[in-house]
């Protein structure tokens, strides 16, 4: 799932946002965290999608030869 979000993170430019790139990692830490606290890792995986499908903005630009992904 959160590979999935990471493709439409590239697709619509997002993957370059200082603030993307710290939400993925911190879900990323935590998917891979013994113990899982899965709670946890639940809310920063919805953060993360949460940024990632957020409505276009100067930080998140479609990148040219993009437009037929989501």
């Amino acid at each position: 799932l959160l590979y999935g979000y990471q493709a439409m993170a590239k697709a619509t430019g997002c993957d370059d946002d200082p603030e993307t790139v710290r939400a993925l990692g911190e879900a990323h830490a935590a998917l891979n965290s013994s113990p899982c606290d899965l709670d946890v890792a639940e809310q920063l995986v919805k953060r993360y999608q949460a940024l990632v499908r957020r409505p276009s903005s100067s930080a998140c630009q479609r990148k040219p030869g993009r437009e037929g992904l989501p």
